[in-house]
């Protein structure tokens, strides 16, 4: 599978934008921005009963799960080389509790950690996630992709949200924490976020020079439409002089 292919939901692929040095939103409408007129619609475990025996898992799957809270079909599929049968099958028996966010123009399947999950040594609390806002999840599936674009490189070890920030990871010996903001949110909290290093994902290049001001930390910059579209080398900017500049030649 090349780099540079989309992990998330069902990102309408076939659009094609203009060629730019640095590609940013263009036509491409994120599946994990609120201008998709998503409503969330929460599954139930009410008729869970526990399996006589449990379908093996990708224990590296569930830890990803577990620590992201949310994960779409899609997202959880690259751990089973892309089969999303092998994921709806585990929300049959309960290790996952499937959900949906029912848009305009696209619907995307994602998942929470199910019941059966306890099973298997891991914690669970019952509808925890019906507490979460609309605009934490898609922060939360956003950041799967990053997580997940770092994965084809290199193993990547993801850690819960942290004050002011949707995520952590370590990749390659190094820490960075995963901010993420959403159109309307100029990030201006995010001077207080506590952080070796930055990675800031927006969804327009106006979003990120409007945050960037604010950003105390070393930082790199990215958006939803590289991360789904472009080679991971071609993905990262970094503020210089109030104008962002790719990383890459």
């Amino acid at each position: 599978m090349p780099v540079s292919s989309p992990v998330i939901g069902d990102p309408a692929t076939s659009h094609k934008g203009s060629t730019h040095t640095v590609p940013v939103q263009g036509e491409f409408l994120s599946p994990c921005s609120l201008r998709n007129g998503y409503r969330l619609e929460w599954g139930s475990v009410s008729a869970f009963r526990p399996p006589g025996h449990l379908p093996p898992v990708n224990r590296e799957m569930l830890e990803f799960l577990c620590t992201t809270g949310v994960a779409t079909r899609v997202q959880l599929s690259r751990f089973y080389r892309g089969d999303k049968k092998k994921v709806a099958m585990l929300a049959k028996v309960g290790v996952l509790v499937e959900h949906r966010l029912t848009g305009e123009k696209r619907t995307v399947i994602f998942y929470t950690p199910g019941p059966a999950v306890a099973l298997l040594g891991f914690p669970w609390t019952p509808g925890w996630w019906e507490q979460l806002p609309l605009i934490d999840v898609l922060k939360r599936l956003i950041a799967n992709q990053l997580y997940l674009r770092f994965r084809e490189v290199a193993p990547v070890k993801v850690f819960p949200t942290r004050p002011l920030l949707t995520g952590a990871m370590l990749f390659n010996g190094l820490d960075y924490g995963i901010a993420v903001v959403r159109m309307g949110e100029d990030g201006r909290e995010l001077r207080w976020a506590e952080a070796e290093r930055l990675i800031v994902v927006a969804e327009e290049l106006e979003q990120a020079l409007a945050v960037a001001p604010h950003i105390r930390a070393p930082a790199r910059y990215t958006f939803d439409r590289l991360l789904f579209k472009e080679p991971l080398a071609r993905t990262f900017l970094r503020a210089r002089d109030g104008i962002l500049v790719p990383e890459a030649g």
